[in-house]
């Protein structure tokens, strides 16, 4: 993954990443990103603190998490467009299906790579993906059958 985004970095795109993961990750996870050679972005990440009622949030849908911080994001930007990537291991396709219907102008494209060997025709990516049209998602399991190249770039 980390070549298909340097190459659209080059292309000058700009990279938000939204985790589950709590922020106490936060150092672990830029160093991942970092030697694996993601490049640079704001990162999002969970408010988890265990002295307090954020705890429960450790164990929030992440759904229930990433919607709302991915409409945030594109509402505070109307003017960017932006690729969605996930992946199928948790609720990234249903959230990035909402995102794409609240949202049809700001969201040009969606990845999810595959992590539970479902087929594009699977009835779960046919629920999430339903009014968002067949060229505007894909499903992958190598980040080489990502276009070189962004949407519209």
């Amino acid at each position: 993954m980390a070549a298909a985004y340097q190459r659209w970095a080059a292309a000058g795109a700009a990279f938000h990443y939204l985790s589950a993961s709590p922020w106490q990750l936060y150092d672990a996870l830029l160093d991942f990103t970092g030697a694996a050679g993601f490049p640079a972005g704001s990162m999002h990440l969970k408010l988890f603190r265990p002295k307090d009622s954020s705890f429960f949030s450790l164990f929030q849908d992440p759904r229930e998490y990433k919607a709302p911080l991915l409409r945030m994001l594109l509402r505070g930007a109307p003017g960017r467009r932006f690729v969605l990537v996930g992946d199928s291991g948790e609720m990234d396709p249903e959230a990035y299906g909402d995102a794409y219907r609240e949202f049809p102008d700001q969201v040009v494209a969606i990845y999810i790579r595959d992590v539970t060997d479902e087929g594009r025709d699977a009835p779960r990516y046919r629920t999430a993906f339903a009014g968002v049209p067949e060229a505007r998602w894909q499903i992958f399991t190598d980040a080489a059958a990502l276009p070189p190249t962004l949407p519209g770039g």
